[in-house]
């Protein structure tokens, strides 16, 4: 059975670990966002990063490649960002940790007969997500401009409205 409480508490654990040891190996200065990814179907969820740098490079590619498109929009769609797949590399003994702590809720997660099991993960990142910003665990970094919550099926007008919700925490 899946505990909604139980995997909050751990994603919150294993995240602001992640967070201390990415921030340990990189610029600082650099990183603008973090968020989750979470795709409720397998329960799967990654801690993503993005960089400025890595950010505007792919969207003067973008746009001299298929035009003009919605800046915040790119910002934000986790697709685009560095680290879209955790903060790690998948081989490595970070990420590996990460993914191994929060297999306890994910195999209970993606069993679950709940149609709304998207909105349950989303959620408990959300929630995490607010516990950082309120510990201030972001506020050493002089960048970062915001966090975000995203799932497989982000439409832009989700992803710019999750993203509208979780900036007034940053206030």
């Amino acid at each position: 059975m899946f505990d909604r409480v139980a995997a909050e508490d751990r994603l919150y654990c294993i995240s602001k670990k992640q967070i201390a040891q990415f921030l340990n190996g990189v610029e600082q200065d650099n990183v603008y966002g973090f968020g989750f990814f979470c795709d409720g179907y397998d329960g799967t969820v990654l801690l993503v990063a993005n960089t400025e740098q890595y950010h505007l490079s792919n969207f003067l590619e973008y746009e001299a490649r298929f035009g003009a498109t919605d800046s915040e929009f790119f910002r934000w769609d986790v697709g685009n960002w560095k680290y879209p797949a955790g903060l790690f590399s998948s081989s490595s003994t970070e990420q590996s940790e990460f993914e191994d702590a929060w297999k306890e809720h994910r195999e209970p997660l993606s069993q679950t007969e709940n149609e709304a099991k998207q909105e349950i993960l989303e959620d408990i990142c959300f929630k995490v997500l607010k516990r950082l910003v309120q510990e201030r665990t972001f506020s050493g970094i002089p960048g970062v401009k915001g966090v975000t919550v995203l799932g497989p099926l982000a439409l832009q007008e989700s992803v710019l409205e999750k993203k509208k919700s979780l900036d007034r925490l940053l206030q």
